[in-house]
C-alpha cells in the first residue's frame, strides 16, 4: 500500500456492548507472536526478550520489503524539518517515485547511522545547526566531541552557530553547545557574554526555560550578566505564560550589582504580557518600575498605549500621552494611533478625528494614523467617511510627506465589496498596483489578499486564481495567508483538483506548515466533500509527526464527522490524541455526537458513551444537550425527558455511573 493513502479503518461501534480503549489501537506487525505464557518469573523474562530478538529479526525483513515506503517517510520528514509539509500526489498512482540521489543518499546513511554520522563531516556552520536540531540529545553531545574542532575553530563561529538555532530542540542544542565550549582546554573558545547571550536567545525562542535558567545562573557566576540577560529570561518565561517567573527574574534583575538598571526587561515584560480587559498589572509594573528609579524610555509608553488600545481603555490611553510629556519627551505617531484605535474600538469616531487634528498640529501623523482612521470608519461600514480619509490620504501622498500604506488599501477594498462595490474595489486595487511599481509597497501582499476575498465572496474563483497569480508574477514576499484564502474558496467550491496542487504548491514553495494552515487545509476538504485527500492528509501528519494544536484534532474530527464518515472521526479521536501524545477530551467525542443526531441514531450515541467510559471521561453539559437532542429526534421520549432531568441537575454525570439495558440507560449514580 502506497504511503499515499490510507487503508480503511476498522469499525468500532458494533453496538451497546462495544469497548474501546488506548489498548485497541496496537501498532500492526504482519506476523503476530505467539501466545504461550511461561509460569514461572524466570522462564517468563528469557521468554520475552526471545520473542523480542524473534521480532526484531522478522521486522528486518518486513521493513526490506517496505524500503521505498520508508525512503518516502524519510523524505517527507526532512521536508518537515526544513519547515513544511510534503505534497500531496498529483495523481492516484500506487508507486511514489523519488529523486535517485534522495534514494542513494537514504542507503548510504540508513544502515549505520552513528557510524556514518561520526565519519561524515559538515560542511558549514548552518548545516551544523541542522543537525543539532534533528538529533537526540546522546548523539547530539557524541556529534559535538567527534566534530567540534572541525566546525568551531574559533568562539566566533561558535557565536554564529548558537544564532542559527532556531526550533524546539534549539535550547537543549544551545546548552550542549555551551556545555563543550565551558569544558574546552582552548583558549580561543573561552565563551564571552556574546556566547552566553546567543545561547540563551536559542533557549528563549524555544521556550527551554530548565537551559534559560541555567544560563543565566552561569552568567551571574561568571559576572558576564546584563540587561539583555534578563529579558531575554523574561521573554522566555512569558512566553510559556508563567507571569510569576517572569516577575522573579525581574526581582533578580533589581538586586543584581552588574546590570545596569535600564527599562528594557521592564519593557519586554509589557509587550509580552497580555492582559485581561480589566487588569491592571500594566500600570502597577510601571510605578514599580518609577519607584526602582528606572527612568521610563519612549518604548515603554508605546508598549503601554498599545495594551490599553487593546484593552479600549481610553482615560488611561490619555494618561500615558500626558505622562509621557512630563518625561520630557516628544509623541510620536505610534502613541496618537494607539489613542485613535482605543477610541474606535469604542466606537466614539469624534473623539478619533480629534485625535488626527492634535497629531497634525504636532506633525506627528504618518500613514499609519489615517490607515488606523480609516479601519475605524469601515468598521462601521462608513463609505463616505472612509473615502473622505482616503482622499487626504491620496493628497498627502501626491505632497511627497508619506506614501499609502497598504493597510488602508486593504481596509477600502473590504468594505467596498462588503457593500456590493467589487468594481469600485477592483479600482482601488488598480490603484494600489500602480502606486507600488512606482513607489513600492511594503506588506502589498495584504492588498492582494483582500481582493482575492472579494473575488471568492462573489463566487468568483476564477479572478481570485488570477489576482494571486498576479502576486507572484510581480514577486510580492507574500506569507501563508492568501494560499489559506485561496485554501478556502476552493474548499467551498468544491475545487478537490485545484486544492490539492496549490498545497502541492505551497510545499515546494517552502511555506510553513503553520496550525492555522492545517485547519484551514481540513476544513478546506471538509467544505469540498473531499474524503479521499483528508485520508490522505491525516496519513501525511501521522507519518511525520509534526506538533499540532488541539484545534487540528477538532478539525480534522469535525471534517470526518461532515464528510459523513462517523466511523472514521471517531476512530480518529484516539488515534490523533496516541499519536501526537495529546489528552482525550470530551470536547473531540462531542463533535461525533453531533454528528450521531443528524443522523437520529439513539443506540449508536449510548454506543459512544460506552466508549467514553473506556477513556475515563466525564460527560459535560454539552454532550447531554446533545444526548437529549438524539434521544427527542429518535422519538425517544422517556430517555429524552430523563436527560433533561439530570442536566437540569446542574451535576457533571459521569458515564461510569451509567448501565446500558435492554430497555434502555438505568441511572446508578452522579458525580
Amino acid at each position: 500500500m502506497s504511503v499515499l493513502q490510507v487503508s480503511g479503518a476498522p469499525r468500532l461501534l458494533g453496538g451497546a456492548s462495544s469497548r474501546c480503549n488506548a489498548r485497541s489501537f496496537r501498532h500492526w506487525h504482519p506476523q503476530q507472536l505467539p501466545q504461550r505464557q511461561p509460569n514461572s518469573c524466570h522462564a517468563r523474562c528469557s521468554y520475552y526478550w526471545s520473542l523480542r530478538a524473534d521480532q526484531a529479526r522478522r521486522s528486518l525483513s518486513w521493513h526490506q520489503s517496505r524500503r521505498p515506503v520508508t525512503l518516502a517517510r524519510k523524505e517527507g520528514r526532512r521536508r518537515l524539518e526544513r519547515g513544511h509539509l510534503p505534497a500531496f500526489a498529483a495523481s492516484d498512482s500506487k508507486e511514489v517515485a523519488l529523486p535517485q540521489e534522495i534514494v542513494e543518499q537514504d542507503a548510504s546513511c540508513t544502515a549505520l547511522p552513528k557510524q556514518a554520522l561520526r565519519l561524515r563531516k559538515p560542511k558549514s556552520v548552518s548545516e551544523v545547526a541542522t543537525i543539532l536540531r534533528r538529533l537526540g540529545r546522546e548523539r547530539r553531545v557524541e556529534f559535538i566531541r567527534s566534530h567540534s574542532r572541525d566546525f568551531l575553530p574559533s568562539i566566533h563561529e561558535a557565536n554564529v552557530l548558537l544564532d542559527k538555532l532556531r526550533c524546539r530542540r534549539a535550547g537543549a542544542a544551545a546548552q550542549d553547545v555551551l556545555d563543550w565550549l565551558i569544558d574546552s582546554e582552548d583558549a580561543a573558545l573561552t565563551p564571552t557574554i556574546d556566547t552566553f547571550l546567543s545561547a540563551l536567545r536559542a533557549c528563549a525562542n524555544s521556550g527551554h526555560f530548565k537551559g534559560t535558567e541555567r544560563i543565566l545562573s552561569q552568567m551571574e557566576a561568571w559576572g558576564l550578566v546584563n540587561d539583555a540577560a534578563y529579558s531575554q529570561a523574561v521573554i522566555c518565561y512569558l512566553k510559556l505564560g508563567w507571569r510569576n517567573q517572569a516577575t522573579k527574574v525581574l526581582e533578580r534583575y533589581e538586586g543584581s550589582v552588574l546590570a545596569a538598571k535600564g527599562p528594557d526587561p521592564y519593557n519586554k515584560f509589557l509587550e509580552r504580557m497580555l492582559p485581561g480587559p480589566n487588569d491592571s498589572s500594566p500600570e502597577r509594573l510601571f510605578k514599580r518600575m518609577l519607584r526602582m528609579g528606572v527612568s521610563p524610555n519612549m518604548d515603554t509608553f508605546q508598549s503601554l498605549a498599545a495594551i490599553y488600545a487593546k484593552q479600549g481603555d481610553c482615560h488611561r490611553a490619555e494618561l500615558v500621552l500626558q505622562s509621557c510629556q512630563q518625561h520630557g519627551f516628544t509623541l510620536s505617531p505610534r502613541l496618537y494611533t494607539s489613542l485613535l484605535n482605543a477610541y474606535a474600538l469604542n466606537g466614539a469616531l469624534d473623539k478619533c478625528e480629534e485625535v488626527l487634528v492634535r497629531a497634525q498640529r504636532t506633525e506627528a501623523d504618518d500613514g499609519a494614523l489615517y490607515a488606523a482612521l480609516l479601519n475605524a470608519y469601515c468598521r462601521i461600514q462608513d463609505v463616505q467617511g472612509a473615502e473622505r480619509t482616503m482622499g487626504t490620504l491620496r493628497s498627502r501622498a501626491l505632497d511627497g510627506t508619506f506614501c499609502i500604506p497598504a493597510l488602508a488599501y486593504s481596509s477600502m477594498i473590504r468594505l467596498l465589496s462588503q457593500t456590493g462595490s467589487l468594481t469600485r474595489a477592483r479600482a482601488v486595487f488598480d490603484e494600489m498596483v500602480k502606486e507600488s511599481e512606482v513607489n513600492g509597497m511594503q506588506g502589498a501582499y495584504l492588498v492582494y489578499s483582500a481582493m482575492m476575498e472579494a473575488y471568492i465572496g462573489a463566487g468568483d474563483i476564477d479572478d481570485a486564481e488570477l489576482v494571486f497569480e498576479l502576486m507572484r508574477a510581480k514577486k510580492i514576499p507574500f506569507n501563508e495567508a492568501p494560499c489559506r484564502i485561496l485554501l478556502e474558496g476552493y474548499g467551498q467550491h468544491r475545487e478537490v483538483e485545484r486544492l490539492r496542487k496549490l498545497f502541492n504548491r505551497m510545499c515546494d514553495w517552502g511555506l510553513s506548515s503553520s496550525q492555522s494552515t492545517l485547519i484551514t487545509l481540513a476544513n478546506a476538504f471538509s467544505d469540498a466533500k473531499d474524503l479521499k485527500g483528508l485520508n490522505a492528509f491525516t496519513e501525511f501528519l501521522e507519518n511525520l509527526r509534526p506538533s499540532i494544536s488541539t484545534g487540528v484534532i477538532q478539525a480534522i474530527v469535525r471534517s470526518y464527522v461532515e464528510c459523513g464518515d462517523l466511523d472514521k472521526a471517531e476512530y480518529m479521536v484516539i488515534k490523533l490524541c496516541k499519536h501526537f501524545r495529546k489528552p482525550v477530551q470530551v470536547k473531540y467525542f462531542n463533535i461525533v455526537l453531533e454528528g450521531i443526531c443528524k443522523a437520529e441514531d439513539a443506540r449508536r450515541a449510548e454506543s459512544l458513551l460506552d466508549v467514553m467510559k473506556g477513556q475515563r471521561l466525564k460527560a459535560n453539559s454539552e454532550t447531554m444537550l446533545i444526548l437529549q437532542e438524539i434521544y427527542t429526534r429518535a422519538g425517544m421520549e422517556d430517555e429524552a425527558q430523563w436527560v433533561r432531568s439530570l442536566r437540569m441537575e446542574g451535576g457533571v454525570v459521569n458515564v461510569d455511573f451509567f448501565k446500558s439495558t435492554v430497555d434502555g440507560w438505568v441511572y446508578i449514580g452522579m458525580s
